[in-house]
């Protein structure tokens, strides 16, 4: 129990207990205290950050009139953690404007996540929860959910009246961890009768048992009340009389100050209460000096304020009307004087112009045309179309605003909102070159939203409009070839129009000039039309093309738009990998990776980080390739919301097939298949699900390849991409020859022919071809196929396929040159090991036993204790009986026989003194954790 702190001693020690958990498991957790006003939150939450020993202690404190504004509570917080990013300008400070310019709230937050790094263990301490902005809360959330995915200590302890705020909080955190919560809240009440008397005595050592207990009723069991009372011994006076006489003691100077302190509802400096007053600084400290003498204000760290909301609220409600909306004003008048771009400043004059009653129509323009604005965030920007729908329709701000608000929504991928406010910019601006323009991002939003009536009727109508520009008429085409491409699945149809587009584009680029003489408008079409143009590319496997279109994007949008530069390395490295120059493709990615996470450009870092998982996976470099699919899964789960555009298969999925359980593996695939709405993404999962299957299930499993091979086939003709559709015939010919159907296999080699996919993907074809002559009996011709493909493969980088076939190469030499299959299969058995592909060892292994070679490398760990530990092979053995799998279903995971399985499932029991398979799987945890952990040995 702790001592020297009365009255909430439980709650402390279970903050206490939370926070000092976050430091020995690593881990983040949270605490949230919730009480109505003067039942002593604040003085838990002040005992609690005393003792805990954090190395740092960052505040964040929400202010009332503060609550639209972005990051108005977490600005100390990022000032502190980023001084890069932050220069001090806050409400209530004179000193400079922060310069977070250009920064989206995600980029942001990952900023304060990156430093919060260097700053551990930490403590975050969130008070008046109820009063902090959506972002700053945003903000807390993200730190304490990237923590989660970075194991590291962040304890967060916040205070809140109850309401809203703390429901959505309590949500949020509740989605971060399924197995331990990382939230606990605590409700507080009035202290008992003992407790309330306990804190009473030591407000008041010398009061009686009687004069504690009159003191414990009159307060109604608040702490606060009770220091109140106790201090002026005046147990049977009710509270409000209380706060009535000190404000009765108060002068007029005083009087005034208090009343400026209530409706700022903030921490001021002296020097801001007196500019503000417009007094002297001897008269503004006198008047201070009074109101602390008298514990009506509080100084902490030179700014002044009033002691408690309570005393806040009874002051507030004294104030006329009249001085009220004075004060308010002239708050307002200070803080847009020195806004200059800063949202924080702006939107803490808009909320006190509001409330003095003036006009908000300029203030919110100027707030909405920020380069900040987008630190605005949801909530902001539903303030700003709720100001545009109050503005008269005479006003001509109104349709200003209602324009820049929907811009806003498309920066912030807010699309719904987004399509609605464009939508209506299109139907009620005045400027018909207004209104073509808002029906172009009204349609593009459609689009991105998968809305195809919405986005073909937005293309008729700009196609209707008079005189359309020549901008317009790029971009128009671009937006139709991407619907086309992509909604209606028209390949052919698609890159007719992206072409038209690009070409009408290009011809607007001066001769011997470049785009950067093009005005912003049509560069930004040009932008749409190169978009749409690699899109066609690739869907027809023109990968030259593609790496062409790519480089030329990088170059339009140098100095113009980062954002799409960088995707143009991204697009340029999906070209090179189309292209097998898989080396290329990864210092591409690499470095694409690297500059996105370094200027925190977070979504396109996400794609760039699968992108580099999925090459290094080909490259066979597969460590790397898990930690930075594992890198690229953590952010972008830290990005609420975010959808990434590369969907389809992800590595560690693959991974689980190549360096584990295959079949497990291929159970959670078909998972994630069964969730992808796309057929053009769902093909990806069949297809890889079909091979896998025809590689690893043997003749029971025939079925269930074809079955993956029909859902396949269907997806294709549904997506109608001829690339994908190629590609799936070379991979439907390497299924059917693995299966016996050689007929049906020659069918599907000679439906790809011709294809630009074929050039790509040459290794494919004569792995088919090689799989082909093997299943008619052509044992010579079969292994020139094979090994000219996993020439190929490996000289390309794909060194996992040419692992494949070379496994395929080494069961035909098997029947015709037994010593060169064993010698093959010896190299494959240590390059799949040094890659970590334990399926792939598995399978050259167990070929290499039918050839009647001594694979069994048996070897014990010394353990702890003196019973006999398990063999790698055995754990791996135990762990799968464990899971629930039958002999049977180990043995095909683990490509050994059943009379295998059956002695090594023996020696298991006996080790562990196990009767059966449930003891066996009770006892599994302590005797498989000793020793390191090994590669799995037959």
């Amino acid at each position: 129990m702790t001592a020297g702190f009365v009255g909430r001693q439980a709650e402390l020690e279970t903050i206490l207990e939370a926070g000092r958990a976050s430091i020995h498991a690593r881990k983040p957790r949270a605490v949230v205290i919730v009480s109505a006003a003067g039942l002593g939150k604040s003085r838990l939450l002040s005992e609690a950050v005393a003792r805990l020993k954090f190395r740092n202690t960052f505040r964040v404190t929400g202010y009332e009139p503060e609550r639209s504004v972005p990051l108005a509570a977490a600005s100390d917080l990022l000032r502190i953690l980023s001084p890069r990013l932050s220069g001090g300008g806050t409400p209530g400070s004179t000193g400079g404007t922060t310069s977070w310019t250009g920064l989206d709230p995600v980029r942001l937050f990952e900023a304060a996540h990156v430093a919060l790094g260097e700053r551990l263990p930490a403590m975050i301490v969130l008070d008046d929860l109820q009063w902090a902005d959506e972002l700053s809360i945003a903000l807390c959330h993200y730190l304490v959910r990237a923590g989660a995915a970075t194991r590291r200590p962040i304890f967060l302890l916040a205070a809140a009246r109850p309401g809203s705020a703390v429901g959505i909080l309590s949500d949020a955190m509740g989605s971060i961890s399924k197995d331990v919560p990382i939230l606990r809240t605590i409700d507080l009440g009035p202290l008992l009768q003992e407790d309330a008397v306990a804190l009473a005595e030591q407000f008041a050592p010398n009061v009686d048992q009687a004069g504690a207990d009159k003191l414990w009723e009159a307060s109604g069991g608040s702490p606060f009340w009770l220091e109140v009372l106790a201090g002026g011994r005046q147990e049977s006076v009710r509270t409000e009389h209380v706060v009535a006489e000190r404000l009765r003691l108060v002068d007029p100077d005083g009087g005034t100050v208090l009343a400026a302190m209530a409706v700022a509802a903030r921490p001021l400096m002296p020097s801001d209460l007196a500019g503000l007053l417009d007094w002297p600084m001897s008269r503004l400290e006198s008047a201070v000096g009074g109101l602390l003498d008298r514990g009506l204000a509080a100084q902490t760290g030179g700014a002044v304020k009033v002691v408690h909301d309570l005393i806040r609220d009874a002051v507030y409600e004294t104030i006329p009307k009249e001085q009220t909306r004075r004060l308010h004003g002239r708050l307002a008048d200070r803080f847009e004087t020195e806004a200059g771009g800063d949202v924080q400043l702006l939107g803490a004059a808009l909320e006190h112009r509001r409330a003095a009653g003036r006009d908000v129509g300029d203030l919110a323009l100027q707030l909405a045309m920020s380069p900040q604005r987008r630190l605005l965030g949801a909530e902001g920007l539903r303030l700003l179309r709720h100001i545009a729908d109050e503005l008269p329709a005479i006003d001509a701000r109104k349709a200003h605003l209602r324009r820049e608000a929907a811009a806003l929504a498309s920066q912030l991928a807010e699309r719904e909102v987004a399509y609605t406010e464009w939508q209506r910019v299109s139907n009620e601006d005045p400027d018909p070159v207004i209104r073509v323009r808002a029906t172009l991002s009204a349609g593009r939003e459609a689009y991105e939203l998968g809305r195809l009536n919405e986005a073909r009727e937005a293309i008729h109508r700009v196609r209707s409009a008079n005189a359309l520009l020549l901008a317009h008429q790029i971009a128009v085409d671009a937006l139709e070839a991407s619907v086309v491409l992509w909604l209606e699945h028209k390949t052919g149809e698609g890159r007719e129009l992206a072409n038209s587009a690009l070409d009408l584009a290009r011809s607007q680029v001066p001769k011997g000039g470049s785009v950067d003489q093009l005005d912003p408008e049509l560069r930004s079409a040009y932008l749409w039309a190169l978009d749409a143009a690699f899109d066609a590319a690739i869907q027809e496997g023109n990968a030259q093309r593609t790496l062409v279109i790519a480089d030329e994007m990088f170059e339009a949008s140098r100095g113009f738009d980062e954002e799409a530069q960088l995707e143009a390395v991204l697009d340029a490295g999906c070209a090179l990998l189309s292209l097998g120059r898989i080396g290329a493709a990864e210092e591409r990615f690499r470095q694409g990776w690297e500059d996105a996470t370094r200027s925190l450009r977070l979504a396109i870092g996400v794609e760039f980080g699968h992108a580099l998982a999925r090459t290094l996976f080909d490259l066979g470099q597969l460590d790397h390739a898990e930690s930075t699919a594992a890198e690229a899964i953590s952010l972008q789960h830290r990005i609420a919301g975010f959808v990434s555009r590369q969907r389809g298969p992800r590595i560690p999925l693959q991974l689980g097939i190549v360096r584990g359980d295959w079949q497990a593996g291929v159970r959670a695939l078909a998972t994630e298949a069964q969730m992808e709405p796309d057929p053009h993404y769902r093909l990806a999962y069949e297809q890889i699900l079909a091979v896998a299957t025809a590689r690893l299930g043997g003749p029971r499993r025939t079925n269930v390849a074809l079955a993956h091979l029909a859902a396949a086939e269907r997806d294709a003709e549904e997506a109608a991409c001829p690339r994908c559709t190629s590609e799936l015939q070379l991979r439907r010919a390497e299924v059917l020859a693995r299966i016996g159907d050689v007929a049906g296999a020659r069918e599907a080699l000679e439906a790809s022919r011709g294809s630009a996919v074929l050039e790509e993907r040459e290794a494919l074809k004569l792995c088919a071809e090689g799989l082909i002559a093997a299943a008619e009996g052509n044992l010579d011709q079969s292994a020139r196929f094979l090994s000219e493909s996993a020439r190929i493969a490996e000289e390309a980088g794909r060194r996992i396929d040419a692992l494949w076939v070379r496994l395929d190469l080494a069961r035909v030499l098997s029947q015709s040159d037994p010593g060169s299959a064993r010698s093959l299969l010896d190299e494959v058995d240590v390059t799949a090991k040094r890659f970590g592909a334990t399926t792939l060892q598995g399978l050259a292994e167990q070929s290499l036993r039918s050839l009647g070679a001594r694979t069994w490398r048996r070897s014990r760990i010394a353990g702890a204790g003196s019973r006999e530990v398990l063999t790698p092979r055995e754990r791996e053995v135990a762990r799968l009986v464990a899971d629930g799998s039958t002999n049977s279903e180990i043995a095909d995971s683990l490509f050994l026989s059943r009379k295998t399985v059956e002695r090594h499932v023996s020696n298991v029991l006996a080790k562990l003194g196990a009767r059966n398979r449930t003891e066996l799987a009770a006892r599994l945890p302590a005797a498989t954790t000793r020793g390191p952990s090994l590669p799995p040995a037959p």
